[in-house]
């Protein structure tokens, strides 16, 4: 009973924000595709406060990118969680309808997270988003990433050894 019913206000709450409409007879639709990340895991590990303070100095895109990679909480979201959690994560954040200061933060510290993952997946979001982003400044930043990044690809080569015969003599 008391999990029918933290599941049953989990999914009233996710509506409520989710803004969804009400069918013509004043009931809400019978069918909605419900999508629960672990959100609360993802915030847990974000500075909320230093990364407010960091977006409420911020002046330019570049000011973001650049201190917003610098901060701590952030690298660590990077580490913990995989380019495929953190994307499904900051597009359930865009597709919301933004009802607090925090959920700003979070769409930043996701954003700039993603940045420092450099996997292919990441690339090919970051890319999406540089080209079709709303969101003030996601552009922006996602170009100063994509122009600056660097891929470096690392492969093995075997250098034969010299046998006994052929000496190398350096004077």
């Amino acid at each position: 009973m008391i999990r029918n019913f933290w599941i049953s206000t989990r999914i009233f709450v996710y509506l409520k924000n989710k803004q969804i409409k009400r069918t013509s007879n004043g009931n809400f639709p019978k069918t909605v595709q419900v999508h629960y990340l672990p959100m609360n895991e993802i915030v847990q590990h974000i500075n909320i406060k230093n990364i407010g303070k960091r977006l409420a100095y911020a002046n330019t895109p570049a000011y973001v990118y650049k201190h917003l990679r610098e901060e701590q909480s952030i690298t660590d979201i990077a580490d913990m969680f995989t380019s495929d959690e953190l994307i499904a994560q900051l597009k359930n954040s865009i597709t919301r309808e933004v009802s607090s200061n925090e959920e700003i933060v979070l769409m930043y510290a996701l954003l700039i997270a993603i940045t420092l993952k450099g996997d292919e997946q990441s690339l090919n979001f970051l890319r999406h988003i540089r080209e079709n982003s709303t969101v003030r400044w996601f552009k922006e930043i996602t170009s100063i990433f994509l122009s600056t990044f660097k891929s470096i690809n690392l492969s093995e080569h075997i250098i034969p050894s010299q046998n006994k015969h052929s000496e190398l003599v350096f004077y």
